[in-house]
Formats: structure tokens, C-alpha cells, sequence
């Protein structure tokens, strides 16, 4: 056997070995973020509800559960990157404005949406994460408002959150926005079994005043699991190439 084809042999098994130890994922494709529409049946058709959690003016801490039929775009293991939201057709763009606190945490529910309760912490899993906290910087147009089907406006996170799988619990807690807000798009009256909604009162709230069967419409900014589309083709490929050389001897 040639040195050459020795080395190809190498260099083969060297990026299987790559491959499945999962330690250089630059040899995959590049994955861009796709934006999960929750319910997904809104997402380009109006929902028609409205709410003023998450865009109102008032301060406010709510939470959501969701079922995973409602985020089927979003994989077990996927990276979620940012939220955003919509304002209902009919009211106007939010204002350009710094709203002073704007919190969201995700986590694995750790109750179903039809058992949720009211007490925040006992819906909040052991993966709880705070992915953005501070002020938020609302730019012009970031979230349009109008008649007809508003684009979503995405509010990026800085710690980013890997979905666990199972219902979703999405925290939001906000202080008031000092130029005022609008309603954002809403499913309701909505099953139960697969979202539901407490909104508590004001910031600091640690409980719901209630719970209701309403989808908030959301959209999740999401990099997709990476599927190898290089490493096992080049691998392969060497593979043949030593082959090939060895039975040309």
C-alpha cells in the first residue's frame, strides 16, 4: 500500500471520527433561523382576538403554555433565539419608545396546559431560563401595526434556550411603556388542552388573577437541529478514492 493511500485512509476515518464525536459542526450545513408560527394555523391568516399583554401599555406578567401541536416546526434540540409578536389588525405600530424592564423566561412546562396553575412557580421546569432581561429598545416599525395580517416583530434574546420537548412555558414580565402600547394578536376562545393563559397584576405578580383558554400568537425564532449534508458524503468519498488506488496496484 502506497503512503498516499495510506494518508487518504487516514484523513477518511480522521473526519468520521469528526463526524461522530459532534466536535466540528462548521462541517455541516449552515443553518439559518425560521421563524415557528404558534398557533401554526395563524400563521398568515389574523387570529382576530386581542390582547393588551404583550405590547400594552400597563405593566404586566403573564404567562403561556403551549402543547407541542402547536410548535410542530420546532425540534426536540433546536436552539430558540427570539419571540415576537403581532399587533391585531386594526390598531396602530407601538410607538418608537425604551420600554425600562422587559423580561421572557422558556422553560419545559413542568404542568400540562390544561392542569396549569396559578401560581407561576409551579408551572416553571427545571430548565427555567431567563433568555433576555433589561431594557428594551423599540425601534420604529419593529412592531407595524395596520389592517390585514401585521408582521411579527422579534424581540432577540440573549441567552439563547434549547427546546427540552414536551409543552413550552413562555414567562413574560414588562413595565409600563411610557408612550403607550397596542393589542396584540390573540386566538380566543381556544382549546384548553393545548394553550392556555394567566395574566397576573402588575410586574412583581407571583400568581394569575385567572387563567383562560387563549393562544397568544407568537412567533419563535428558531435555528433548526443541523443534519450533516458534508461530513458523511467526503468521508464516503475518501473511502472510495484509497479504494479505488489500492485495487489500481
Amino acid at each position: 500500500m502506497s503512503p498516499m493511500m495510506h494518508l487518504w485512509i487516514r484523513f477518511a476515518v480522521a473526519v468520521g471520527l469528526i463526524y461522530l464525536a459532534g466536535g466540528n459542526m462548521s462541517l455541516s450545513a449552515a443553518v439559518p433561523p425560521i421563524t415557528v408560527v404558534s398557533p401554526p394555523n395563524y400563521a398568515n391568516a389574523v387570529a382576530g382576538y386581542m390582547d393588551d399583554a404583550p405590547l400594552g401599555a400597563a405593566e404586566q406578567h403573564f404567562q403561556q403554555i403551549i402543547a407541542p401541536s402547536l410548535i410542530p416546526g420546532i425540534q426536540v434540540g433546536a436552539t430558540i433565539t427570539g419571540l415576537g409578536f403581532r399587533v391585531v389588525t386594526g390598531d396602530p405600530s407601538v410607538p418608537a419608545q425604551v420600554v425600562p424592564n422587559y423580561q421572557i423566561w422558556l422553560s419545559q412546562s413542568a404542568l400540562n396546559p390544561a392542569s396549569m396553575s396559578l401560581t407561576f412557580s409551579q408551572n416553571r421546569g427545571a430548565d427555567f431560563t431567563l433568555v433576555r432581561t433589561g431594557s428594551l429598545n423599540i425601534t420604529e416599525n419593529m412592531f407595524p401595526g395596520g389592517i390585514g395580517l401585521n408582521a411579527m416583530g422579534i424581540i432577540q434574546f440573549t441567552t439563547p434556550y434549547v427546546y427540552q420537548g414536551g409543552s413550552l412555558l413562555i414567562e413574560v414580565a414588562y413595565d409600563s411603556f411610557p408612550l403607550g402600547g397596542v393589542r396584540a394578536d390573540a386566538a380566543y376562545p381556544f382549546d384548553t388542552s393545548v394553550a392556555r393563559t394567566g395574566f397576573g397584576d402588575g410586574y412583581s405578580a407571583t400568581v394569575a388573577d385567572g387563567l383562560f383558554g387563549e393562544a397568544l400568537v407568537m412567533g419563535f425564532q428558531v435555528v433548526p437541529v443541523p443534519e450533516p449534508s458534508f461530513v458523511l458524503p467526503l468521508a464516503g468519498g475518501l473511502l472510495l478514492l484509497a479504494f479505488y488506488a489500492r485495487n489500481r496496484r
